[in-house]
Order: structure tokens, then C-alpha cells, then sequence
């Protein structure tokens, strides 16, 4: 082999293999390149080199491709939670794509975000529905916490007259009324403490805004308010209930009152009935130059006051209803105020009266007596003199005004009495009208003379007012409805005395009536059978029926009353004239016996003038005897 190369020579080894085969007693020489027998290795490993780079980088491409196909649907539902977070849930759509899994959870998320979507609108709906029923309710509901109120809704604030703020600012025992505050407080610690021993609702008074005074019933119970011990509290405005119930009390207090006041009246009215009839029997053919005339006038005129006092009574107790005629008001006021006016010198009195005449539909003696009331009022609120002003208009009230007084609409007769007296504060405004309230000392006054006066205005269907303040004197507005009718003149109702000749029964319990209306009845020319009660009355008329023309009873009788006797009598005498008569006033009962077809109502005690004209009005006229 050359061994003398240069350096670009290239050495090409030659391998040889010999083998000796014995048979033959050969010798076999093979030779061969080295190169070319690497040739082919070389060439295959180069190749395998090849193929393997080529194998790395599609598997990390395909790796690659995998794996942003696996995280770029992972990345959209991170996006997508991402902006959920933020904006909340309904912002946007969970995203569905990539490899199964992926879809699968995508899908998961989805019903999940859907179901806390569906959640929080029944959250939403639940709050929005629940506010509703806060917001509208009629209760104050608010929640009361380390002495302030820290929420509210829209009727507390409508009751306090507070905003939200403000009642976050001030103490709630503010808003009480400083005579229920320490009772208010000492339950509401005790509600705090988790005590029992406290009633769940209970009524206190509060102060709005205005210093308005509200009565509320409250109901609280024990809560945690923001991590904290509270109190959730409902209160509701029984103002109005509260005044019913004490207008209701009044009413039992009255009727009670009446029925120990029309006993009284009643009884008394009949003794009034003995005394008025005898003298009126002596003073009838009595002379006025006779010396002992004088006296049986004052008598008389004390009799006639006396009967307005217990009229007075039954009118408050029961409401009566009153013998009403049509009258001039400014003709009243005239003949009233000149009599005020000469018992009273210190008050100075002036009337400006409506030039044309005010007529009302009324008992002339209890508006009179309503009057005079409000007169000698005045007086005691000017000890030391001053003015009584006394006017008389003709106006229309209207709507608004009558249904506020519970009264119709329309043309009322206005009468104004003012006073320069010391007025009145306006507690004493409030009370002015209540039964027994006096501001007089004691024994100076009975609290009954205005509180009448509301009664008679008020059983008349018109109004009574008032309005004073201190040191400016008061003032008494009066509205009575106008009537059409023409008034009856003083000429129409002067004493007259008319006769008879018929034959009456007089049906009566009081021995003392029996005898006093038997001799009346006879001074007038009557003739007259007694009864002592309904069965005796009913004896009578079965003995003597036919001569029986009038029969004049009691409504108040033991055993059998008048309104049964009277339904009696109907039954087996329709064509007998029936005259009603008692010591009470004309009431229910009455007026039910009158719409039955009774002839007519006279109230005792009566002179022997008006149950004359009472007997002719039922029987007929007859002879006037003056």
C-alpha cells in the first residue's frame, strides 16, 4: 500500500478475508472496500437522522397544535368568569368549544351560572316584593338600634314627618312623648336583654315633626342588624281608634247620665206637673189686682225654669228631639240679649243683626236656652265688664265644611257671640264642649251648659264652633239650617185657654197627676174617669168604652206601660183619640208610638193653657175661654 500520500489523497481501505476449504484443498480470498461496504450504512443511519428530526418536529408541532387547542377554550372561560366577576352574573355567555372535555365543562359552568342566575332574580323578585310590602305598608316599620332608628320606611316617615337622615341623627326618644319615655326606654332595654316579662304590644304617645301628638300600638321583636343586637319594631297610628274609644267612653259616661238624670227629670217633672196645675187652677180666674197675683207669676215663671233645667237634662242624656216651629232668629236674639243685658250691667251687649229675617225650623225654648248658655258663659270670662257681640248672617256652607260637622249642605242662619273676655288655651278648646268640664270653681258651675248647647245645635242637624286664645277673648259660631216656612209670630202662641165638654180618660201611676190633671181637665169643662194603670184603663174602657172620648196617658207605668196599653187600646178602640203624657222628653219610644197613628205628645209639667190647646188640637176647636 502507497504510504507516500499527500494531504488531499484520500485513503480507501481494502479489507481481505481468506477461507480455506479442505475438500478441495482450496483457498477462498474475498476482498472489498471499506467505503463501499459503509457506503450504505452511512446512507441508512443518515437517513434514519433525518426521519427522526423529522418525527421531533412534528410531534412538537402536533404538541403545540394540541396544546393551544386544549388552552385556548380554557382561556375563553377564564374571559368569561373574568367578566362575570366583574359586571355579575347574565354579563356574558359561557363560551362551548374545544375537545369533549372541555365542551363538558364549559356545559357544567354554564348550568351552574344559569342556576345562580335564576336564584338571584327570585332573590331580586323576593327583596323587590318584600320592599313593596314594607314600603306600602300602613304600619311604621323601622329597626331601632343604639338609640337611633336605622332604617325606616315610607310610613314612619309620613307619621314623624322625619327623612331616613334625620332619624339616623336624633335619638328615637326624641320623637316620644315625654310622658310615655321612660316606659318606652325601660322596655325597649329589657327587649334587648332578651327579657319576657314585657307585654308584645303596647301604645304610647309620639311627637312628630311638627309637635303634632300621635297615639300608636307597638309590636317589636329581638334581631341582629348588621352583627349587632336590634329591635324590629311595628307601629300603628290608633290615633283616630283612640279618639272613637274615648268618644265611646263619653257615650256610656252620657248614658249613664241619663239614665240617673231622666229618673230625676222625670220624677221631678212630676212634682213640677203638681205644683204648675194647681196654680195655675187659682191663678186662671184670679184678678190681677188681687194681691197674691204677683206671686203666683213668679211661681209660674219658676216652674217654667225649672222645666228648661230638667228639658235641659233629658235633651244631653238622651237627644232628644224638640217640639220645633218655625222662627225667627233675630226676634230670639233680641228678646234674649235684652234680658242678659238687664241681669248682666257689667257687660255691655250690641247686636248687628242680618236686616231681613233668619227663619230656622226649631224648639224655640232650647235654642233659647243654648243661648243664654253661651251668654252667661261670656259673662264669667269678663269679671271685670267688657263687650258681647251678637251677629246674625245668612251664608252657604259648603260641602267640604258640612261633611267635616257631619251636616247637608246648603243655606244656614250663622249666629256669632264674641266676647272681650281672657279666652281660652287650646286645651281648654278641646274640652269645651265635654260633659262636666267647667273651668267656673267649685259649685259655681255644673260643665253642663255647653256641652248642652253642642247637644241641641247638634240634634237641630246644624253646628257649634269656637275660637279664642288667651287674653283675646272667645268666640261662638253657631250654624242652624234655614227653613222656607214662615215664622210663627208671638201672636200665634200667646196663652189662650179653650174648653170642652167631652169625656176623658186620665191614665196615670202618680196619685199627685191624677189628682192635679182631673181638676184641670174639669176647670175646662171636661168630664173626667181616673185610671191608676194600664189594666184599670183597659177595665174602664171595657165598662164605659162608648162614652170614652179622649184618653190622655203616662208612657211610664208599672206592670203595663204606655206603649202597650196604647197598642191595647188600638186593637180593640181604633177610633179612640190617644194623648201621650210624660215626664221625659219626646224620644224613641215615642216617636214610635207616634208613627203608629198616635194623636199627639205632650211633655209634663203643663200649664192649664197649653194642655187646653193640646186636648183641642186632638178633638177639635172650641170655645176660647181667655
Amino acid at each position: 500500500m502507497d504510504k507516500t500520500l499527500g494531504r488531499s489523497a484520500k485513503i480507501i481501505s481494502k479489507k481481505l478475508h481468506v477461507s480455506y476449504f479442505e475438500p478441495l484443498h482450496w483457498y477462498i480470498c474475498v476482498s472489498y472496500y471499506q467505503d463501499e461496504i459503509n457506503a450504505p450504512v452511512k446512507d441508512l443511519s443518515l437517513r434514519i437522522l433525518v426521519s427522526s428530526i423529522f418525527v421531533l418536529f412534528v410531534a412538537v408541532v402536533l404538541s403545540f397544535l394540541l396544546g393551544k387547542n386544549l388552552t385556548d377554550p380554557l382561556k375563553k372561560l377564564s374571559d368569561a368568569a373574568e367578566i362575570i366577576n366583574r359586571k355579575g352574573l347574565g354579563a356574558t355567555e359561557i363560551p362551548i368549544s374545544g375537545s369533549k372535555e372541555t365542551r363538558d365543562l364549559g356545559h357544567i359552568l354554564s348550568k351552574t351560572l344559569k342556576t345562580l342566575s335564576e336564584n338571584e332574580q327570585h332573590l331580586i323578585e323576593n327583596e323587590l316584593k318584600y320592599r313593596q310590602l314594607v314600603e306600602n305598608a300602613n304600619d311604621a316599620i323601622f329597626i331601632a338600634q343604639e338609640e337611633n332608628i336605622k332604617f325606616a320606611n315610607r310610613q314612619t316617615f309620613e307619621l314623624t314627618g322625619y327623612t331616613l337622615d334625620e332619624l339616623e341623627a336624633i335619638p328615637f326618644t326624641q320623637i316620644i312623648h315625654p310622658d310615655d319615655r321612660n316606659m318606652v326606654v325601660e322596655r325597649y332595654i329589657k327587649r334587648l336583654k332578651g327579657e319576657t316579662d314585657i307585654p308584645t304590644t303596647y301604645s304610647f304617645r309620639i311627637l312628630n315633626r311638627n309637635n303634632k301628638e300621635y297615639t300608636v300600638l307597638l309590636n317589636s321583636v329581638l334581631i341582629e342588624w348588621k352583627g349587632k343586637p336590634a329591635t324590629l319594631c311595628f307601629a300603628r297610628d290608633i290615633t283616630e281608634q283612640k279618639e272613637l274609644e274615648i268618644a265611646y267612653l263619653q257615650a256610656q259616661k252620657m248614658e249613664a247620665i241619663g239614665t240617673l238624670a231622666s229618673g230625676i227629670a222625670h220624677d221631678f217633672n212630676n212634682l213640677l206637673m203638681a205644683i204648675w196645675g194647681h196654680v195655675s187652677l187659682i191663678s186662671t180666674n184670679m184678678d190681677i189686682s188681687h194681691p197674691h197675683y204677683r206671686h203666683f207669676q213668679v211661681i209660674e215663671e219658676s216652674i217654667k225654669s225649672a222645666t228648661n233645667l230638667t228639658s235641659q237634662l233629658l235633651g244631653i242624656a238622651r237627644g232628644g228631639k224638640y217640639e220645633t216651629q218655625p222662627i225667627d232668629l233675630n226676634e230670639l236674639i233680641l228678646s234674649s240679649s235684652s234680658l242678659i243685658s238687664r241681669t248682666k250691667k257689667s257687660m255691655n251687649v250690641r247686636a248687628v243683626l242680618h236686616p231681613f229675617p233668619l227663619v230656622v225650623k226649631a224648639d224655640k225654648r232650647q235654642i233659647e236656652q243654648v243661648l243664654l248658655n253661651l251668654y252667661v258663659n261670656a259673662f264669667h270670662a269678663m269679671p271685670d265688664g267688657g263687650e258681647l257681640l251678637l251677629q246674625t248672617a245668612n251664608v252657604m256652607l259648603g260641602e267640604n265644611v258640612c261633611k267635616n260637622n257631619q251636616i247637608v249642605p246648603g243655606n244656614y242662619a250663622h249666629i256669632s257671640i264674641a266676647d272681650t273676655g281672657i279666652g281660652m288655651d287650646d286645651e281648654t278648646k278641646k274640652k269645651i264642649f265635654d260633659p262636666f268640664f267647667t273651668t267656673k270653681e267649685m259649685g259655681r258651675g255644673t260643665g253642663l251648659g255647653l256641652s248642652s248647647a253642642f247637644g241641641i245645635i247638634k240634634n237641630h242637624k246644624g253646628m257649634i264652633s269656637v275660637s279664642s286664645s288667651i287674653n283675646h277673648g272667645s268666640t261662638f259660631n253657631i250654624y242652624l239650617p234655614l227653613s222656607e216656612e214662615e215664622a210663627v209670630s208671638d201672636e200665634t202662641i200667646k196663652e189662650k185657654y179653650l174648653i170642652g165638654t167631652e169625656t176623658v180618660l186620665l191614665v196615670d201611676d202618680e196619685a199627685v197627676v191624677l189628682e192635679v190633671g182631673s181638676e184641670m181637665l174639669k176647670s175646662l169643662g171636661y168630664r173626667v174617669k181616673l185610671a191608676t194603670g194600664g189594666k184599670l184603663a183597659l177595665k174602664t174602657l171595657s165598662e164605659e168604652g162608648k162614652s170614652i172620648d179622649l184618653v190622655i196617658m203616662d208612657m211610664i207605668m208599672p206592670g203595663m206601660d204606655g206603649e202597650t196599653l196604647f197598642f191595647k187600646i188600638r186593637e180593640k178602640y181604633p177610633k179612640i183619640p190617644i194623648l201621650l203624657s210624660s215626664g221625659y222628653s219626646y224620644n224613641e219610644q215615642v216617636d214610635h208610638i207616634m208613627k203608629e197613628g198616635c194623636d199627639g205628645f205632650i211633655q209634663k209639667p203643663f200649664s192649664l193653657s197649653v194642655i187646653s190647646q193640646k186636648i183641642r188640637s186632638v178633638l177639635g176647636d172650641k170655645t176660647i175661654n181667655a
